[in-house]
Order: C-alpha cells, then sequence, then structure tokens
C-alpha cells in the first residue's frame, strides 16, 4: 500500500510539474523582422503593375498644332498597352524640321493595392520604373483619372495635374524611383486599385514648350508590364505599419497567462478512484 501511495504521488508531481512547463510557453513572445519598440508591426510589399499598364500619346502637326493644344488635348491619337518597352513612353518633345512640331506620351500603370490591410498606415511609397532606350529629362507621378479600362486613347487627357512626386533625371538599364510625397500616399487606394501615371516633367507639367533650333526631343523610355517576367516590370513598393490592437498577425504584447488546465485534474481524480477501489479490494 506504501508503494502504491508513493507511485501515486509521483505522478502526481510530474503531471504537475509538465503542466507548468506547458503554461509556461505561453509567456514566451518572439518579436520577428519588422517589430518596432512600440510593438508596432512594420511591413515592406512589392506590387506589380497588371498588363493593363501602357501609354497614350499626341502627336501634334507640324506647323499647325501648338503647345497649347497639344499639351491640353483631352483625346489622344496614338496609344499602346501591349508593347514591353517604349523608348518615347515619357515624352515633351519639339521638332522645328518642317514646322513647329510638338509631341507629348505619357504613361499609365494599374495597381492592385487592395492586399493592403484596412487599418494600414502607410508610411512611404516608391513608384519604380525601369529605365530602358533614352533617358533625357525627369518625370513626375500624377493621378490617372480613368485607369478601371486600361488604357486608351481618351486616357491622354485624363491626368492629374498634383505632382505626387518626381525624379531629378532618368536613368537607363537601372529603376527610376519616383518617392510619393503626401498626397500620393493619401491617393493610394487600399480597398481597391490604385491608378498612377507618368508625365515629363520639366516641360509637359510644368508647362514650359520644349525649344530649339531644331530638335528638342525630352525622351524617357522604360519598361511595361508586359516584359516577359517580372525583373524589369513597373512596381510599387509600399511601407505600412500595423497597430496591435488591428493586426491578425502580431501577438499581444502582453499576453495573459492561461487558467490551470484542467486535465492534471481530471487525471489525479481518475488515480484516486483507481486507488480506492484497489485499497476497498
Amino acid at each position: 500500500m506504501v508503494f502504491t501511495l508513493l507511485i501515486l504521488f509521483i505522478l502526481i508531481d510530474t503531471i504537475i510539474l509538465l503542466d507548468k512547463d506547458k503554461q509556461s510557453n505561453y509567456n514566451i513572445i518572439v518579436s520577428p523582422i519588422g517589430i518596432d519598440e512600440n510593438y508596432t508591426t512594420i511591413k515592406t510589399i512589392k506590387i506589380y503593375a497588371d498588363l493593363s499598364d501602357g501609354y497614350s500619346k499626341y502627336l501634334g502637326r507640324a506647323g499647325i498644332d501648338s503647345w497649347y493644344d497639344v499639351r491640353n488635348a483631352a483625346i489622344g491619337n496614338q496609344k499602346n498597352d501591349t508593347t514591353p518597352w517604349y523608348m518615347k513612353g515619357i515624352l515633351a518633345s519639339f521638332n522645328n524640321k518642317t514646322g513647329p512640331l510638338y509631341v507629348i506620351s505619357r504613361s499609365f500603370f494599374a495597381f492592385n493595392t487592395s492586399i493592403l490591410d484596412d487599418e494600414a498606415i502607410i508610411t512611404e511609397v516608391e513608384l519604380c520604373i525601369y529605365g530602358h532606350g533614352a533617358n533625357e529629362s525627369s518625370v513626375c507621378a500624377v493621378a490617372w483619372n480613368d485607369g478601371a479600362d486600361g488604357v486608351d486613347y481618351d486616357d491622354y487627357g485624363a491626368v492629374g495635374d498634383i505632382n505626387f512626386g518626381n525624379t531629378s533625371n532618368w536613368i537607363n538599364n537601372g529603376y527610376n524611383v519616383i518617392k510619393l510625397n503626401t498626397r500620393g500616399i493619401e491617393y493610394i487606394d487600399k480597398t481597391g486599385y490604385t491608378y498612377l501615371a507618368c508625365r515629363e516633367y520639366p516641360h509637359d507639367f510644368l508647362d514650359h514648350p520644349p525649344k530649339g533650333v531644331r530638335l528638342d526631343e525630352n525622351r524617357n523610355g522604360h519598361y511595361f508590364a508586359d516584359e516577359p517576367g517580372t525583373d524589369k516590370d513597373p512596381y510599387l513598393s509600399i511601407t505600412y505599419t500595423l497597430n496591435p490592437s488591428t493586426s491578425n498577425n502580431l501577438e499581444d504584447k502582453n499576453p495573459s497567462t492561461p487558467s490551470t488546465s484542467i486535465t492534471p485534474l481530471i487525471i489525479i481524480i481518475f488515480l484516486l478512484i483507481l486507488f480506492k477501489k484497489f485499497y476497498d479490494s
């Protein structure tokens, strides 16, 4: 009988120790990369442009269409939404070979930003476009006001007049990064698509007609999403934060200690019953 009691107490003690060890695991807080001192989740995601991107362009008539006519036209007369790249995708050109001739080309990009959490607080957005073919000016990002149906002739005039950010130049064979300002960040749609357009900055956006004795092209070439693969595709880099109270993926900073498990109590009662039956017999 003494031996039986000894075995019983050893079993009970072992069960209690195991349960305590299990409880202690609840108090281990893992701090993954991307959590600041306030336990706010910090994430950066990359969203590639849809295949609906492309350019819309207005080719003026030499000696007929003025700079004003070309820049303020509501509808372009050239467009393409399937080319993998174009060396005149973002352009403000003047050619005086056969009389003053102005040409403006604007590029358009659609990004599915609904992947963002509704409670995300966006802190930084970068529009990244891979330059190719020509780099003769600088570029700014603006709103694309009619992007739901893809690029068409009428998108030429569907561009915003608020600068969301611009480059100081344009590079070939590498990504040009346009860091969006506050207005640009506020424009990001967390429930659907974000539609952005790029305009040649010093002339088209600022409304300074290009000039030259013969030719002043200001070409800025780049790749579109139709380029095979993604290593040269346009994309948005978005950094945002999530408060612990709104993040579905973040553990509570101070998790409560769970109540004592009833499993060992059940086992103890069961053993006591067995012991009583054994003793009574």
